[in-house]
């Protein structure tokens, strides 16, 4: 029975990692979306960037936006 304990415990355990791992992930993906919008924030702005390939952004109101994950 102990060897079974054992057993259980390592798969708990190895959930626990992946979904750490997880959880890393999508805040590193919420960190670098943000980084993308102030940056073409930033070149449309400054006028960098094509008019023509630009999408509209509704949520552009001036101001720099920063996304926080929180899991």
């Amino acid at each position: 029975l102990h060897g079974l304990g054992d057993h259980f415990a390592s798969l708990d355990e190895a959930r626990k990692e992946a979904q750490e791992n997880l959880d890393k992930a999508a805040g590193q993906d919420a960190h670098n979306y943000s980084k993308m919008l102030r940056d073409a924030r930033l070149r449309r702005r400054q006028g960098q960037d094509d008019e023509e390939d630009l999408e509209p952004d509704d949520f552009d109101d001036g101001s720099d936006v920063v996304v926080h994950y929180e899991p």
